[in-house]
């Protein structure tokens, strides 16, 4: 299963109170955090190893060395390996990322599906007694709806 999350200045400056990412200092969650809990709760047991690969896009994530906006990152930082254990590992990867993440823009789908599809070939290239009608992927994509780059997501 994967997660994708928007880090798009669309979704509001993480100061304001109207953003989706509002950083609470009560404990309590922001909508983003609420929505990455209950599904990753509710999807856990049917994951692979109760995994996810959390990746984040449309913002310059600085916490990773970066400086321009990225369409597509590993939000564990970690190229080789994106997986997060459980919804536990995916909320504390997203809150590393969003407090050092800046937000930019636009939102682009077609290199997260891009990059989804040749996991899932690899997956079936590696076998493992893994066929085509055996192997499904799950991905969420957590956005506050825009896409810039339809054509390409649409193929």
């Amino acid at each position: 299963m994967s997660i994708a999350i928007d880090f798009t200045l669309s979704n509001g400056v993480i100061t304001d109170a109207r953003s989706l990412h509002r950083l609470y200092h009560n404990g309590e969650m922001n909508y983003y955090e609420k929505v990455i809990f209950e599904v990753c709760n509710v999807l856990t047991p049917y994951a692979k190893e109760e995994k996810f690969n959390a990746y984040g896009f449309g913002g310059i994530p600085t916490y990773l060395g970066e400086e321009k906006v990225s369409k597509l990152w590993e939000l564990n930082g970690n190229k080789k390996d994106p997986s997060c254990k459980g919804t536990a590992g995916v909320l504390e990867a997203y809150q590393e990322g969003i407090n050092g993440t800046q937000l930019a823009g636009p939102s682009y789908f077609g290199s997260l599906l891009k990059t989804i599809k040749s996991q899932i070939i690899e997956s079936v290239e590696e076998g493992g007694g893994i066929t085509k009608n055996q192997l499904y992927h799950l991905v969420i994509i957590v956005t506050d709806g825009n896409c810039h780059d339809m054509d390409e997501t649409k193929r």
